[in-house]
C-alpha cells in the first residue's frame, strides 16, 4: 500500500486541479481579507474590529463557507478519475488489495485536504492578523474570541474534515459518476450545518458571546454541528461539548470508511 500511496501523492501534486485549488485558495485568502479589512474602513475606518486574526481563525476553517466547499468537490473529481483512467483496475491487474487500494484512496484525500485547508487556513489567519493583529481575548465578527479555541477549534475541525473526506471517498466510489457524487456528497453537507444553527437560532436571544451551549443530542449526532454553531456566534466549548466536536465527526468517518471498503471489496471495477 505505501508504493500505491506514494505514486497517487506524486500524481496528486502533479495534478492540476490541485494546483489550481490551491490558487483559488490562496487568492481567496486575500480576497476575504479585503472584504474585512473593507467592512472595518466603512464602519468607522478602526482597522482590526472584524479583519483580525481571531476573526479568520473562525471562519476560515468552515467546510460549507469560502475555501471550504472546494476540498469535497475536488475529492470527487479526482478520486472518480481513478476509475475513469483505469487507474484503479491497473492497480488490482498488479495484485494490490482492494481494500488496501480503498484504504488509500482515503489517506490521499485526508493528505490532500490538510494540504489545502492548512495552507489557506494559515494565509488567511496571517494577513488578518498582519492588518489588524491577533488577540487571544480579542472580538471576532460574531463576538468574542475565547483562548481555549486556539487548540480546540483546530482539533474539531481535523475530525470534522476526516468525516468528510471519508464521506466523499464513500459517496465518489459508490457512484463512479460526477454529476451523481457531487449532489450526493454538497447537500448533506450543507444540510447538516443548516440544521446544527436551528437549535441555536431558538436560543440566540438568551445567549451572550462566550456563554457555553448545550449541546444536546444533536451534538452527538450531527458531525459539522460545532461549525453550526459558530457561524453565528464564537461559543466557549466546555469539555463536553469539545469532546463530542472530535468524537462524532471521526465515529460516522469510520462507519463510512468500513462500508466504503466492504462495498468496493465486493464489487467489480469494470
Amino acid at each position: 500500500m505505501a508504493n500505491i500511496i506514494k505514486s497517487a501523492l506524486y500524481k496528486l501534486f502533479k495534478d492540476w486541479t490541485f494546483r489550481i485549488t490551491l490558487i483559488i485558495g490562496v487568492a481567496l485568502a486575500v480576497f476575504m481579507n479585503l472584504v474585512y479589512l473593507g467592512i472595518d474602513l466603512l464602519d468607522g475606518g478602526t482597522v482590526g474590529n472584524i479583519c483580525n486574526g481571531q476573526t479568520l481563525f473562525i471562519s476560515s476553517l468552515s467546510p460549507t463557507q469560502n475555501f471550504g466547499l472546494t476540498v469535497p468537490i475536488n475529492l470527487v473529481v479526482f478520486t472518480i478519475g481513478e476509475f475513469n483512467c483505469g487507474t484503479i483496475r491497473n492497480k488490482i491487474i498488479a495484485g494490490h488489495k482492494k481494500s488496501s487500494i480503498y484504504l488509500s484512496m482515503f489517506l490521499i484525500g485526508l493528505i490532500f485536504t490538510v494540504s489545502l485547508m492548512t495552507i489557506y487556513f494559515g494565509l488567511s489567519v496571517g494577513i488578518a492578523s498582519a492588518i489588524g493583529g491577533f488577540k487571544t481575548e480579542g472580538t471576532t465578527l460574531n463576538g468574542f474570541f475565547q483562548p481555549e479555541l486556539l487548540y480546540q477549534y483546530p482539533l474539531m475541525a481535523l475530525a470534522t474534515y476526516v468525516f468528510i473526506v471519508s464521506f466523499a471517498i464513500f459517496i465518489a466510489t459508490l457512484t463512479r459518476s460526477i454529476g451523481g457524487s457531487m449532489p450526493l456528497v454538497i447537500i448533506p453537507v450543507v444540510f447538516l450545518m443548516f440544521f446544527a444553527i436551528i437549535p441555536m437560532m431558538q436560543n440566540i436571544t438568551e445567549l451572550n458571546p462566550g456563554d457555553t451551549f448545550d449541546i444536546g443530542f444533536q451534538g452527538w449526532l450531527n458531525p459539522i454541528f460545532t461549525f453550526g454553531i459558530m457561524s453565528l456566534m464564537s461559543m466557549k466549548m466546555d469539555a463536553t461539548w469539545f469532546i463530542a466536536s472530535l468524537v462524532t465527526p471521526i465515529y460516522w468517518a469510520a462507519i463510512f470508511l468500513v462500508f466504503g471498503t466492504l462495498i468496493f471489496v465486493k464489487r467489480d471495477v469494470k
